[in-house]
């Protein structure tokens, strides 16, 4: 059994949830699943390290939920390395928090995520919406990590663990870049593939990449049937421009949904690639273990 670091421990058990339920999700003609990463090799990470931790926990969840595994790439790896040592170098966190890169940073390798590969010599493609780290997740979650873990497209991952110094003092965090390598194609699910889960804080509706997901209802009541109150997010309100055109956030506004825990209920209505559907999900939340 390989030994997780204290932090990934704590954030295995902020994040974990299950889903239940079924749901009528039209089949828009998808890929066959066996394009999916059953299988991957096993990772060179060190024992003991909040590396190795991290990667079997994102592809442990990442399975759970019916999501292709992630192979490990050392060019990914500097990659993220390189970032986590720029934005170590800042001293303020304030990268973090604006997005904003500084090129007059000695530690500088590029303003996106594809400028960072390209430095490095890695052709394949990187998402924009597949690194970043967020490190005072233990103190403040953010919703946009829950979109790393779900990044479709992607089949290798570089992780680095590096401690920051932020507002809420010094963090300890993995810096992730995701990519897929130029000879290979994005992994692709089956035609109804749907997911429905909750993750650092917020709730998730996600359809195939490369299709296009609107939304006419996103409800989330609580186990006694109250309507819970938050913002919807898509790809055409994020102010960060994260979110992708197949994907959908709702973020509660009562921080007893991110701490407590309980049974949600999460009804959605909307429209797959211009196709209606509808969907009912019961979702298990595990409390959080640090609430401001």
């Amino acid at each position: 059994m390989h030994k997780f670091s204290m932090t990934v421990a704590l954030l295995a058990t902020i994040l974990i949830g299950c889903n239940e339920g079924d749901s009528n999700i039209p089949d828009t003609g998808g890929t066959p699943s066996q394009d999916l990463q059953a299988t991957v090799p096993l990772p060179t990470y060190s024992e003991n390290t909040g590396e190795l931790a991290f990667f079997y926990f994102v592809n442990g969840l990442r399975q759970q939920l019916g999501l292709g595994l992630l192979a490990q790439s050392t060019m990914l790896d500097t990659v993220a390395k390189n970032h986590a040592h720029y934005l170590d170098s800042s001293g303020t966190g304030d990268e973090i928090i604006s997005g904003i890169e500084n090129v007059q940073n000695s530690y500088f390798t590029g303003a996106t995520t594809q400028d960072r590969c390209s430095f490095v010599g890695y052709t394949g493609a990187c998402p924009q919406t597949g690194m970043w780290s967020e490190v005072s997740f233990l103190m403040h979650p953010s919703p946009y990590l829950g979109l790393l873990v779900l990044t479709q497209g992607a089949r290798q991952i570089g992780i680095s663990m590096h401690s920051t110094l932020l507002f809420t003092g010094m963090t300890n965090g993995p810096e992730v870049q995701l990519g897929y390598p130029a000879e290979t194609t994005p992994q692709r699910q089956p035609g109804n593939f749907i997911v429905a889960t909750q993750l650092w804080g917020a709730f998730h509706i996600q359809v195939n990449e490369g299709e296009t997901l609107s939304v006419d209802t996103f409800q989330v009541r609580d186990s006694i049937g109250n309507e819970i109150s938050g913002d919807l997010v898509t790809s055409s309100t994020d102010p960060r421009m994260r979110v992708p055109a197949h994907a959908a956030m709702f973020v509660p506004t009562p921080e007893g949904v991110v701490c407590n825990g309980g049974v949600y209920s999460v009804y959605f209505s909307g429209k797959r690639n211009g196709t209606p559907f509808t969907l009912t999900r019961n979702l298990t939340l595990t409390p959080y273990l640090y609430c401001g």
